[in-house]
């Protein structure tokens, strides 16, 4: 289920604005001694894109972990920017997360 919804995310953005892919990189590992890894990245910003699945799983899908949290709090530690969009997000107003995506882009950029 992640990929599709990376995969939709992706392909929205080469629809509404296809410039912000182009210093993108998908499954960015941003850690050194840790296997983690962003959906999408802009390595040279410390920007991070993050699709969270399962939401309506009776416990929340992986995203609702502490390893997940842990993640995203060595991310931030480490000066990264994490944006974290769950499907119903994209699939409801994606250019609201696109918005987003691009401003953050620009005031770092």
């Amino acid at each position: 289920m992640r990929i599709d919804l990376s995969n939709n995310f992706e392909f929205y953005l080469k629809a509404y604005n296809k410039s912000l892919l182009e210093k993108c990189e998908r499954e960015f590992k941003f850690h050194k001694t840790r296997r983690w890894r962003f959906d999408f990245a802009w390595p040279d910003l410390k920007i991070a894109v993050e699709i969270d699945g399962g939401q309506f799983k009776k416990f929340g899908g992986r995203h609702s972990r502490d390893s997940d949290r842990e993640k995203i709090n060595e991310a931030v530690f480490l000066g990264w920017s994490v944006l974290r969009f769950s499907g119903e997000m994209i699939n409801r107003d994606t250019l609201k997360c696109i918005d987003l995506l691009s401003n953050l882009i620009k005031k770092k950029g």
